[in-house]
């Protein structure tokens, strides 16, 4: 905040953070900063009982055909810090999510995110 001219007035500025970088795929996953993609949940996995709550979830840009060769794909993980069940988070379902990525254990992870469960995409 800053003082205005007038006596007894405070203005608000406005506050700025680092870009939201919108990824149309993985391939270009910065190492960390504002994201902002849309993908499907691969997997969620749920925290040890003894730990605190949290629950993982995986995703990534599509799903490989049945019976397709399996190899390293792109992928992201989303962490809910003190959740055990998050409404709507499940395999298979298309999520379109936003919030700061960084690497743990060099995977790239992103805390507590917004998130937004999409209607599955049609084929053309």
């Amino acid at each position: 905040m800053r003082k205005n001219a007038e006596p007894d007035h405070w203005v608000a500025e406005p506050v700025t953070g680092p870009p939201v970088i919108t990824l149309e795929n993985l391939e270009r996953l910065p190492s960390h900063g504002r994201v902002e993609h849309t993908g499907y949940v691969q997997s969620v996995t749920h925290g040890p009982a003894g730990e605190q709550p949290r629950l993982l979830a995986t995703v990534v840009d599509g799903f490989s055909a049945p019976g397709a060769r399996r190899a390293t794909i792109p992928h992201v993980r989303l962490l809910f810090m003190g959740q055990r069940q998050v409404p709507g988070i499940k395999p298979g379902v298309r999520i379109r999510y936003s919030g700061m990525l960084s690497q743990v254990d060099r995977i790239p992870t992103v805390h507590n995110p917004r998130y937004l469960i999409l209607p599955a995409a049609t084929e053309p």
